[in-house]
């Protein structure tokens, strides 16, 4: 199951890449990229006021880029990847922001196709379609089952069994033969301890 945790990281790791994109491009035709977002709150910045300002839910988005890319890196690298939870949580508090955003600034209704979107631009779609992947990636990571159920059922036969031999899924006593279970520490036929292969 190594490889499909390995592509489920791969994917965070470009869906954050998006994210990390998006935030240089056009997010509205009046407030600009999402860089010019994250200047608002610092503006007129008065203690301790100034942190109940919603506009600092925008600086959700770098910790998002930076834990997930993280996560997906070192999760290619088959290093333990911690911090499933707080990455899904701040994926779904940074989409809720999102919403926010787009509930009080998306709908101003323009005529023709700017009807729909209202002031929105690509940046801001490519965002969020980048956090509701992210966010869909971490479910499907945290289902993954931890071994191949192909493997864990051969793992359960009998050492000399036939399917198990024809998979590769024993390791032979060195000094008789014999097979055995990769994990074995004593051989079950003549006893001997087992070390461990030198890779």
């Amino acid at each position: 199951m190594g490889k499909y945790f390995r592509v489920t990281y791969g994917m965070q790791a470009i869906a954050a890449l998006n994210v990390l994109i998006a935030i240089f491009l056009p997010w509205h035709t009046e407030f600009g990229s999402a860089t010019d977002l994250l200047a608002r709150p610092l503006e007129d910045f008065q203690f301790p006021l100034s942190f109940f300002n919603v506009w600092w839910l925008m600086w959700l988005l770098p910790p998002i880029v930076l834990l997930s890319i993280l996560r997906g890196l070192s999760g290619m690298f088959n290093y333990e990847v911690p911090f499933r939870r707080a990455s899904l949580v701040l994926s779904g508090v940074a989409s809720l922001s999102m919403a926010w955003f787009y509930i009080n600034f998306g709908d101003n209704n323009p005529t023709g196709f700017r009807q729909t979107f209202g002031e929105i631009q690509f940046g801001y779609w490519l965002t969020l379609s980048s956090l509701v992947l992210l966010i869909l990636l971490i479910v499907v990571e945290s289902n993954l089952p931890e071994q191949d159920p192909k493997l864990l059922r051969i793992s359960r036969l009998a050492p000399d069994d036939p399917e198990r031999l024809w998979e590769g899924h024993y390791r032979s006593c060195t000094y008789c033969g014999s097979p055995n279970d990769p994990s074995a520490k004593r051989c079950s036929y003549c006893g001997i301890t087992l070390f461990p292969e030198k890779i």
